[in-house]
């Protein structure tokens, strides 16, 4: 091998052979653009997991994370219960209510029923998270036991009039 004369490569310039080059640079762009497309869905497969991580799993995550948000600090005291209503938070076509429910008897457990829900959570003791309309200043509440839905011997029914309770209207009401 060291006897062999370095290849003068102006020699290969002679070399009129187009679909040498044509064909070099079609495997270039094919390994090019294969490349790119498995990074392309690399960078998307990692923004839909980021994204789909960073979404409320429930409408209590919903309500803790609603901006605007306020915090009335209502309670309501009935015959066996406490009911305080500690955030109202904006979740954009919906608003996100957290009720505390406290009965005197934990054995005893109360609901919350708001009538303009269209979804609940939690029903039971403590925490109730609910989801009514955008734009329904006045909410329905009934308080009772909890087993005897829907007629119960022990129900204290009331009206929680959002525009009263200190709440920006800009969190209730559809702009």
């Amino acid at each position: 091998m060291a006897d062999q004369a370095p290849l003068d490569l102006r020699a290969l310039a002679d070399v009129d052979s187009p679909e040498v080059v044509r064909a070099a640079l079609k495997s270039f762009r094919r390994r090019l653009l294969t490349r790119y497309v498995w990074i392309g869905l690399v960078v998307v497969l990692i923004a839909v997991g980021l994204w789909a991580n960073a979404r409320p799993d429930d409408l209590a995550e919903e309500v803790d994370a609603a901006n605007p948000a306020s915090f009335p600090d209502q309670v309501w005291r009935f015959d066996d219960a406490s009911v305080a209503l500690t955030e109202v938070g904006d979740l954009g076509m919906d608003v996100g209510l957290h009720f505390v429910v406290i009965p005197d008897d934990p054995h005893a457990p109360s609901y919350l029923e708001i009538a303009e829900a269209t979804q609940g959570m939690g029903v039971g003791s403590f925490d109730v998270y609910e989801r009514v309309p955008d734009g329904v200043p006045q909410l329905h509440a009934t308080l009772g036991r909890s087993g005897c839905v829907p007629h119960c011997d022990h129900q204290d029914q009331w009206v929680i009039d959002l525009s009263k309770l200190r709440i920006p209207a800009n969190i209730w009401r559809s702009s």
